[in-house]
C-alpha cells in the first residue's frame, strides 16, 4: 500500500472510532460488505467474512463488530475499493451508526455517557 492509501486508511479508521462509533447499523453495514470487490464464498464462509448482523448482531460485542468492520476496511484497502469504502462511511448518517455497546444509537449513547448534544445541553445523569 502507497503512502497516501495508508494515510486514508489510518485517517478512516480514527475517523470512525470518534464519537464513540463502532461499526454501521445492520442495512447500511450489509451494503457496504456487498461493495466489497471479490468477495467469495470458501466453504461455509465468505472471504472477507459477513458482517455481524442478523443473530449475530445482538450476540457480538462492540470489540467484536469493531474488529470486523476493521477486517473490511482493510480488504477494501487491500483491494482498490478504501477510496469508495471511504466515502460511503463518511457519508453515513449519524443515525445509521451504532455507537457504545455497539447497539445503541447515538442518542442512547450520549444519554449514558452523558456526552453534550450538538446543542450544548447535557444529557444523562448529572453528578
Amino acid at each position: 500500500m502507497d503512502e497516501t492509501a495508508q494515510k486514508r486508511l489510518d485517517s478512516l479508521l480514527a475517523y470512525i472510532e470518534s464519537d464513540g462509533r463502532i461499526c454501521p447499523m445492520p442495512q447500511p453495514w450489509d451494503r457496504l460488505w456487498q461493495m466489497l470487490p471479490g468477495r467469495q464464498r470458501q466453504g461455509s464462509s465468505w472471504n472477507p467474512p459477513p458482517p455481524l448482523i442478523l443473530a449475530a448482531w445482538w450476540a457480538s460485542s462492540a470489540s467484536s463488530k469493531l474488529a470486523r468492520l476493521d477486517v473490511h476496511i482493510r480488504y477494501a484497502a487491500e483491494h482498490d475499493a478504501l477510496a469508495r469504502v471511504d466515502d460511503y462511511l463518511r457519508n453515513l448518517p449519524e443515525d445509521q451508526w451504532a455507537y457504545g455497546d455497539g447497539t445503541e444509537t447515538l442518542a442512547e449513547y450520549r444519554h449514558r455517557v452523558a456526552l453534550p448534544n450538538p446543542e450544548g445541553e447535557k444529557h444523562g445523569k448529572e453528578s
